[in-house]
């Protein structure tokens, strides 16, 4: 038999595991998203200052 207190361990293990991954994951995307802003902010800079440089 397994005693409930080892049940009881275990179950709140398991959710701050699940809790761990999810904040670690949350942070990753989050990480990554700001990552693919700058890439964009920086090539639509540079795309601005072609085209004002071919204007003149």
């Amino acid at each position: 038999m397994v005693c409930p207190n080892f049940i009881k361990i275990y179950l709140l293990f398991n959710l701050f595991v699940i809790f761990f991954y999810s904040m670690v994951l949350s942070s990753f995307t989050l990480h990554y998203k700001t990552i693919s802003i700058k890439k964009l902010l920086v090539f639509s800079n540079q795309r601005d200052t072609i085209a004002t440089f071919q204007a003149e």
